[in-house]
């Protein structure tokens, strides 16, 4: 673990202002889940922008992170309407996640950051932040947002510890902690290294037009917001009275045996006489198995299912 959820928290808000927070791409939940199990994978769930398709955003995803992993490894992205999940370690989220999102490329951060801001600066700026100082350390005409002072601090920190915790401790030490968070200067070393380089290496090679064809920013490609795919849990044990449906029945007196039922549920058993009508006729019109939808949405696990079917002996025969 990098850091307790206490000190998350107080490294979030940094400054003091929530709006930081607010508007950053990625959600907080995904913080605590890195400091929580820094060397492990995050599942992620990815929204794309309004005006742009999570097919084409899970197809870049994909393609970035594959660069980055061995052939052996292959990236886990599987897109639906509007959104992808994936699975990714902490370097990949700050280095292939986040220059794709909206929000760095509203701050312009390769642009700005692209030599023209000494580190000294950057380092005053992250200690002040830090301290919940009035970030006058940086010189106005270099116009760095503050957003990405809050960032830098944050994901340098991330990357700054997790790079610590790879050092094998000093000579006559065992079992050293990870000091939280690193230092400015550490923190801005980190982001500046991991982040920052591979993203103006892309800037540079990128071909994808930064317009469309009618003036407008080409978001085809990019993340909206970034967050934990959590498991999704009943909130009632009781629907009925929870929708008020006991009332409806009561009052009105409704019949629904003419409607047709979608249910999602962890498994029916369609022969169960609960659902045989007394002339034998099925109430269940159709089953649908959804345990294996991220697999088939997923390029790569689907072509290895197939591989794997084509080369199945079939059982049976004449």
């Amino acid at each position: 673990m990098l850091a307790s959820p206490e000190q998350v928290r107080d490294l979030l808000l940094g400054g003091g202002v929530p709006r930081f927070l607010q508007d950053s791409p990625i959600l907080p939940d995904v913080w605590s889940h890195f400091a929580r199990t820094p060397d492990g994978l995050g599942d992620l769930l990815l929204t794309a922008h309004e005006r742009g398709s999570a097919f084409a955003m899970a197809a870049e995803v994909r393609e970035r992170v594959n660069q980055r992993r061995s052939p052996s490894v292959p990236a886990s992205v599987a897109p639906l309407a509007g959104v992808a999940a994936a699975r990714v370690d902490l370097e990949e989220l700050l280095v292939v996640l986040l220059p794709l999102t909206t929000w760095w490329r509203r701050l312009k951060v390769t642009e700005v950051l692209r030599g023209r801001i000494p580190s000294r600066e950057l380092i005053a700026a992250v200690q002040a932040f830090r301290n919940r100082e009035v970030l006058d350390v940086i010189d106005p005409k270099q116009k760095i947002p503050r957003d990405l002072v809050w960032l830098i601090s944050v994901a340098g920190a991330f990357l700054a510890a997790a790079r610590d915790r790879k050092r094998p401790p000093a000579r006559g030490r065992t079992g050293e902690t990870v000091a939280w968070p690193p230092g400015a200067e550490a923190s801005v070393s980190a982001f500046l290294d991991v982040v920052l380089e591979p993203a103006r290496q892309r800037a540079t090679n990128d071909r994808a037009p930064a317009t469309t064809a009618t003036g407008k920013d080409n978001v085809d490609r990019e993340i909206w917001r970034i967050a934990l795919n959590r498991t999704a849990r009943p909130a009632t044990a009781k629907s009925v009275m929870a929708i008020k449906a006991d009332a409806a029945l009561t009052l009105f007196k409704i019949k629904c045996d003419h409607l047709t039922w979608a249910v999602i549920d962890c498994g029916v058993d369609a022969t169960h006489p609960a659902f045989i009508l007394p002339d034998g006729t099925k109430r269940v019109v159709r089953t649908l198995d959804f345990t294996q939808v991220r697999e088939l949405l997923d390029p790569a696990k689907l072509q290895a299912l197939l591989n794997e079917m084509q080369h199945s002996p079939i059982q049976g025969g004449p």
